[in-house]
């Protein structure tokens, strides 16, 4: 066994971080997502010109200005200005690629309109004008989507394809198995599924980290342990510490512990940390172990430091021990093997694509739930706390089909989609702690948003259906 140990702590750049609030948070993340978007669009369009792209939101005083002066401006939150030298003249190119209709400011200085009435449009990114689902009432219109897409941090974007040399490849499909990811395909595997990774678990604990029972025991944390089970590059490593950046502005050890058998794989995952390390208020220990799993006798032999863990993660894991014949209940051994680490208010998060299993001919969302619901029902100890539905009907026995969307913006794709199922556990006590308003009760929960849009079946928690008021499962915020 190969054993990396980073023990002291990395130096840190002191960067003052500013509260914000999540909306103010979310409308950075859209200005910037937008930006990068018209940008891509302009080098092509605008070959030959020197233009500038600003984007700024309705409230600004410049786009208060313009709405007074172009009343067609009125009904739209976000405003993209193209500057340059008599771009008035590539107007009609401009919609072209933009498939946008463009305003006209002056002979320099042309605008696109982008998005509804402020307020209208929902944290899937789609309008609410819903068709209706069984009695919906007026009110469920209003139905508190978590956040569920983000923008890959700029450090981080450049890092990954401007020094790593990631290489974004969606028609890739090599990726069912990732032990093996030679040095071209773990670059493919950077720019195609880390940033996905990302955005995944990011959004995950920004909705978490809102929960302010939840933040208030991580903010009295001085020292969080991290444990990153198969991790491969780390994507939703890194996704879960820009959370926790974002959140807790008190310097605080974050301890990391991470196990992969690839080793390539590990040594991108130490450059990244490095660099995540020098731009983060906190201070990072991190711990690699390379072991290839070959069964479950060899999990049990993982040689890591004995503690408890206050946040575990389970990436896409049990999919490829279940493809490859490792263990077909990988999701009941894993939840017992990794909870039984889990600190008092630790959380531990396993999530998995959405895909079909060949061997058994269901899809993995159903082998997890299943799966896990059966350990919950026989454990003393863990519950689950997301998606609520299982919190709550916790001897349910339907195997769901849980499919959450996630989005992703970077330098080489806009609002980049996957498509996951995950599942979150925790201590009995801190779950009780956290739903003691039996908030979740009597309402019909929403477990798979694509389809409550679509008005179809599966969109909906069969053990909650014919309540009045709907909820997202997955919002701990409700």
């Amino acid at each position: 066994m190969l054993l990396k140990m980073v023990l002291s702590p990395h130096s840190h750049c002191n960067i003052e971080h500013s509260e914000r609030t999540q909306s103010e948070d979310s409308l950075t993340d859209e200005k910037r997502s937008l930006a990068l978007f018209v940008r891509q669009v302009m080098s092509a369009c605008l070959k030959g010109y020197e233009y500038k792209v600003r984007v700024i939101s309705a409230d600004e005083q410049e786009a208060i200005e313009l709405s007074e002066s172009i009343n067609a401006l009125k009904p739209y939150q976000l405003y993209v200005l193209i500057e340059a030298k008599n771009v008035l003249e590539q107007v009609a190119k401009v919609e072209k690629f933009t498939n946008k209709r463009v305003f006209v400011v002056n002979q320099n200085l042309i605008c696109l309109a982008e998005g509804e009435n402020i307020g209208a449009v929902n944290s899937e990114g789609t309008s609410n004008q819903i068709s209706k689902h069984l009695d919906i009432d007026e009110s469920n219109k209003r139905v508190a989507f978590r956040k569920s897409k983000t923008v890959l941090p700029l450090w981080l974007d450049k890092y990954l394809f401007e020094e790593l040399g990631a290489q974004y490849a969606p028609e890739h499909t090599r990726y069912e198995y990732n032990l093996d990811l030679d040095e071209n395909e773990l670059k493919v595997y950077l720019g195609t599924y880390f940033p996905r990774s990302y955005a995944e678990i990011f959004c995950i604990f920004d909705n978490i980290f809102q929960n302010k029972y939840i933040y208030q025991a991580y903010k009295n944390k001085k020292d969080i342990n991290i444990f990153d089970f198969c991790c491969g590059t780390g994507g939703e490593l890194i996704g879960l510490l820009s959370a926790l950046d974002k959140y807790f502005h008190d310097g605080k050890n974050i301890n990391v512990i991470v196990c992969d058998g690839n080793a390539k794989a590990l040594d991108y995952l130490h450059k990244i940390m490095d660099k995540a390390a020098s731009l983060s208020r906190h201070k990072y220990r991190f711990v690699s172990i390379h072991k290839e799993i070959k069964n479950f006798d060899d999990v049990e032999k993982l040689d890591f430091p004995s503690c408890s863990f206050d946040i575990e993660l389970c990436d896409k894991v049990c999919c490829e021990f279940i493809s490859h014949g490792v263990n077909k209940k990988s999701y009941e051994y894993l939840a017992s093997f990794l909870s039984k680490k889990l600190s008092k208010d630790g959380l531990l998060v396993m999530l998995d694509v959405t895909t079909k299993c060949e061997g058994t001919m269901m899809f993995y969302p159903q082998m997890m739930n299943l799966q896990i619901n059966k350990f919950v029902r026989e454990s003393n100890e863990i519950e689950t706390l997301l998606p609520l539905s299982c919190a709550t009907y916790k001897d349910c026995r339907i195997p769901c089909f849980t499919q959450q969307t996630f989005r992703v913006t970077h330098m080489q794709k806009k609002d980049d989609e996957s498509r996951v199922s995950y599942r979150m556990l925790c201590h009995k006590g801190f779950k009780e702690y956290l739903m003691s308003n039996n908030f979740t009760k009597s309402k019909t929960h929403i477990i798979n948003p694509i389809r409550y849009q679509q008005n179809v079946e599966g969109a909906y928690c069969n053990n909650s259906k014919g309540n009045k008021d709907f909820i997202d499962s997955f919002n701990i915020n409700i």
